[in-house]
């Protein structure tokens, strides 16, 4: 027997408009309870920022255990395990500024486990730097300088914290710190 297509997602609100909504709490609170990354979606639309905060300091604390964890040795080391992350994070996460605060975190963690543990390869540091680039691009992009004046120190942590570190690394950080419009010369 072959399998039903998967509704679109028009046929999806045509299917919710002809259902009362009994049925559609149904359906929400079935969706919560069987799926985590529906339950978070839920909790910031419901919540706001402050859930969302929150949200960010929980994958913060992911990301550090990643990069950090109690054994590395038995854990290992995944680079898109901590990418996957901030994909997850971005998929659930409706402030701009929290994913932001993720990504630079990254590279934050990154960059202090590269000074712990010693160079990488080149796919690390590629990776350290397209996300840097990432808010970097942001920051400049924003209609004014809030997220400048929110992230500048540590960004500028990131350039001073990389000296030293081979591949390129902390020249391109510095070229791209050096590069925000709403720095003052």
């Amino acid at each position: 027997m072959p399998m039903k297509k998967e509704m679109t997602l028009t046929d999806l609100k045509r299917y919710l408009s002809n259902i009362d909504d009994t049925e559609i709490k149904k359906l929400i609170c079935h969706i919560y309870k069987n799926s985590e990354m529906a339950e978070k979606m839920i909790n910031v639309l419901i919540l706001g920022s402050e859930y969302e905060e929150k949200l960010l300091n929980q994958y913060k604390e992911k990301m550090y255990k990643v990069f950090f964890p109690n054994d590395i040795m038995r854990a290992g080391f995944s680079l898109s395990w901590a990418k996957s992350l901030i994909g997850e994070f971005k998929k659930i996460c409706t402030e701009t500024e929290y994913v932001l605060d993720l990504q630079l975190y990254y590279v934050e963690c990154g960059t202090d486990f590269t000074n712990t543990f010693g160079g990488i390869d080149m796919k690390f540091y590629d990776s350290m730097c397209s996300v840097y680039h990432t808010v970097i691009q942001a920051v400049n992009n924003h209609e004014n300088d809030h997220l400048y004046q929110k992230f500048e120190g540590r960004l500028y942590s990131i350039v001073k914290e990389t000296e030293g570190i081979g591949w390129g690394y902390h020249d391109y950080v510095s070229e791209q710190f050096f590069s925000i419009s709403w720095r003052e010369e």
